[in-house]
């Protein structure tokens, strides 16, 4: 649901940066307990993700901001799923 209403966001600075703090919001909720057991939330943060890859291709200009989104250390290593995308 959150994946899919993110997806119609069109490829803007304001939304790439709403999506990655939502990416490390979920990301603290999985490491304070959050049960993901069947991976439903970690399948909607990858939806996240490729998103913002979606986003630096659609629009170059994007791809620094997005880039630095990568400096961010996350329980879950979804920094570096970010960064193998953008590769």
């Amino acid at each position: 649901m959150i994946a899919e209403a993110a997806s119609r966001l069109p490829p803007t600075k304001e939304h790439a940066r709403y999506l990655w703090q939502l990416v490390t919001r979920i990301d603290k909720k999985l490491a304070n307990g959050v049960d993901d057991s069947d991976g439903v939330v970690g399948e909607c943060v990858m939806g996240i993700i490729e998103q913002l890859i979606g986003y630096s291709k659609q629009n170059p200009e994007l791809a620094p901001a997005i880039r630095k989104f990568c400096e961010t250390d996350t329980h879950f290593g979804f920094e570096r799923e970010l960064r193998a995308g953008l590769e």
